[in-house]
């Protein structure tokens, strides 16, 4: 995570930092106004304080800092696009006024527990202008369109 703030030493060491009680690991400063941290594992807010030249920054709530567990699931990205739907050959159009499902947990390298996804959505051979809207299955469709065509 990055630190910014004043007077950091870019001498290895000389700049140290800690989550409440918890030092921080893998502590570099680029210049005398940014660090990066590894933050510790678990829950919580805490007051972030760093060390220079033995002088330790006050408590301060301005500069708490919120985290979750390192138990959170991860961020997966796939090595590269995945067709996970093509409509023209399952089901064929999507008609005007209607929806279909289309199941992408555990499809393409995505883990079958994702919680969520990004996906690049388009619309071809379409016959007039018209709009998608995408959203998970069982909740309330949105008020606004995801792609216009």
């Amino acid at each position: 995570m990055a630190i910014t703030g004043g007077g950091f030493s870019t001498t290895a060491g000389a700049t140290t930092a800690q989550f409440g009680t918890t030092p921080a690991t893998n502590v570099s400063c680029s210049n005398v106004t940014a660090c990066m941290a590894t933050g510790p594992a678990g829950n919580g807010v805490v007051d972030v304080r760093v060390t220079v030249a033995g002088v330790m920054s006050p408590v301060n709530l301005a500069d708490e800092f919120s985290f979750i567990s390192s138990s959170a699931k991860a961020l997966i990205l796939l090595s590269q696009p995945q067709r996970l739907v093509d409509a023209r050959s399952v089901g064929g159009p999507i008609a005007v006024g209607s929806s279909r499902c289309f199941p992408i947990a555990g499809q393409g390298g995505i883990p079958a527990d994702a919680a969520a996804a990004i996906l690049n959505v388009t619309a071809v051979s379409y016959t007039e202008n018209s709009w998608l809207t995408l959203f998970p299955n069982g909740q309330p469709v949105p008020s606004s369109s995801t792609v216009n065509f």
